[in-house]
This record gives structure tokens, C-alpha cells and sequence, in this order.
């Protein structure tokens, strides 16, 4: 009976958790409501990141994949461990928040940006990555949305599969161009659905990571392009 009664206190308290992050993330969405006006467009959005930077001087931008759950402030932390179980407003909560990697700039002008979240049980944080599987959930939603300080952009998305948590898409820094090309070339090669869009030398991608369940450490990978849609003050 003990054995049970202590099951039912974690989970319990496991569901408290799961009910303070969402209202804390839909909170949050406030200072970045979605435009209203019928001729505009996600892009148009407009996010308070000097509100944001008040709760939270880490924040480095705000990720928005349309028809899906994922709608959340980014952080940039000094390590990976410490966003894995510290929400956006740094309280303790397992569903933690979604950060880059440390090793990244927070500008999004590495060649390759990093960026990771839970796959949440609740479908919240990253856990709507793993639709990517679905060839018809994947060409359906290419489209992601990034909004920094420093302006907006739409990301193309060109791969999704399955890997270690250590695997090449970690990688950050290219020797040359030919490497990073090598690179982006592999990634494609992974992807469960087969895309053929341009990125050369110039480009500049992202790379999204949530827990799968395929095996030990396994991570789903979700990449795509970034394009500039929009600079701060246009």
C-alpha cells in the first residue's frame, strides 16, 4: 500500500509540475501574441524582448511552429544541464525550458545553431518534433519561425531522423566550406523524409533535439535553413 500511495505522490506531483510550466509558458505568450489583423502573417509578430529580458536576461529569441504546440521563449545558458530542469523564469520544474547549446552564439550566426527542449508527455516543449516521422505531418509543417532581437526569420525544414544524443548534428564549427557542405549533405541523407532544398556555403541552419525512445540516448532531430525575413526596425 505504501508502494502505491508513494506512486501516487510522484505522480501527483510530476502533473503539478507539468500544470505550472504551461501556465508559466502561456503567461509568457502574452508578451508575444500572435497578430490578429487578417492581412498579416506570422512574421509579423511582434515579440517584447526587452519584457522578456526583465524575467530573464538569457533570452536570446522566441521559436513558433505553426499548428503545433511549440511556441516558446530560448535561452542561452553557460552550460547544458542547468535548462534541462529550470523553466524560462529559472524555477526548478522537470519540463525545463528550451535553450541552445552553450557553446553556441546567441545570435543565431554560427553556421549551426543547436537548440534542445523535452519531449514532454503532455505534447509540450519539443515533444511535437517526433511528428516529423510522418512524411505528411513533415511537408505539412517546413515552415518554423524564429524572432530575435535582432529580427525575424523562417526556417526551412530539410531533414528530420533519428540519432544519438551525441551525433554529427552537434557539430558547431566547419573547417571550410566544403566541410560544412559535407555536413548539411549527410544530414539530408539521414532524414526519414527526402528533401531537395537549396543551402549553399552562406546559409546558416538550425538544429532542433528532443528525447525519442528508439533506443538508449536517442535523440529525434528536426533541421532545417534559416532565411531573413525581416531586421529589427523595418
Amino acid at each position: 500500500m505504501a508502494v502505491f500511495i508513494f506512486s501516487g505522490i510522484q505522480l501527483l506531483n510530476i502533473s503539478g509540475e507539468y500544470e505550472e510550466a504551461d501556465k508559466e509558458y502561456q503567461e509568457l505568450e502574452q508578451l508575444a501574441p500572435l497578430p490578429q489583423e487578417e492581412e498579416a502573417g506570422p512574421e509579423d509578430r511582434q515579440v517584447d524582448f526587452a519584457a522578456l529580458a526583465q524575467k530573464n536576461s538569457e533570452i536570446v529569441g522566441w521559436i513558433y511552429i505553426p499548428d503545433s504546440k511549440v511556441d516558446y521563449p530560448m535561452v542561452k545558458g553557460t552550460d547544458n544541464s542547468y535548462y534541462v530542469s529550470h523553466t524560462f523564469e529559472k524555477k526548478a520544474n522537470g519540463a525545463g525550458a528550451i535553450f541552445l547549446d552553450w557553446k553556441n552564439k546567441g545570435d543565431f550566426s554560427d553556421r549551426n545553431t543547436v537548440i534542445y527542449g523535452h519531449h514532454m508527455k503532455n505534447g509540450s516543449m519539443f515533444a511535437a518534433l517526433v511528428e516529423y516521422k510522418d512524411p505528411d505531418y513533415f511537408n505539412a509543417h517546413r515552415t518554423i519561425y524564429l524572432y530575435t532581437p535582432q529580427g525575424v526569420y523562417t526556417a526551412t525544414v530539410f531533414s528530420a531522423y533519428v540519432d544519438v544524443a551525441t551525433g554529427p548534428q552537434t557539430t558547431i564549427s566547419f573547417q571550410d566550406d566544403a566541410a560544412f557542405l559535407s555536413f548539411v549533405e549527410t544530414m539530408r541523407n539521414q532524414s526519414i523524409t527526402k528533401t531537395d532544398t537549396p543551402i549553399g556555403a552562406e546559409d546558416r541552419i538550425i538544429t532542433l533535439s528532443t528525447c525519442t525512445y528508439e533506443y538508449d540516448d536517442a535523440r529525434f532531430i528536426v533541421q532545417a535553413v534559416l532565411h531573413p525575413v525581416k531586421t529589427t526596425g523595418e
